[in-house]
């Protein structure tokens, strides 16, 4: 049985949520990182879910047996970052730190900086 590993995957301009449904439906694993950001619009604040690495989400496959050579054809996928015509997978220390940093729908959590206990000063 072949592992799978993480590839880098560059999607079209604001097309991640059509790269996201059309890869699952080919039956590959996707990660996409996404944190809260609040904007200034006229006199309101928007909160707005936006990816942490616009243009950029993450894709599980075993090379040598999933049909990956059909994801740069997928609607809304650019291209499956490539050197040499080959993939090259991330490390898996790299994305299993992102996924602990965030929860179950792919949303970077804060970092745990304060314990109980901790003294805090403040500055204004």
């Amino acid at each position: 049985m072949s592992t799978k590993h993480s590839f880098l995957l560059q999607y079209k301009p604001n097309s991640h949520r059509l790269a996201l449904r059309n890869l699952h439906r080919q039956g590959f694993k996707t990660f996409l990182p996404v944190q809260d950001v609040t904007q200034r619009h006229s006199t309101k604040f928007v909160q707005q879910r936006r990816p942490l690495f616009p243009g950029y989400m993450f894709v599980s496959f075993a090379l040598d047996t999933a049909p990956w050579p059909k994801i740069n054809s997928t609607v809304g996928v650019a291209r499956l970052v490539s050197f040499d015509g080959q993939p090259k997978a991330l490390p898996p220390d790299l994305i299993a730190g992102l996924m602990a940093r965030c929860d179950t729908q792919g949303r970077v959590l804060p970092p745990d900086q304060f314990a109980p206990g901790d003294e805090l000063q403040v500055m204004s």
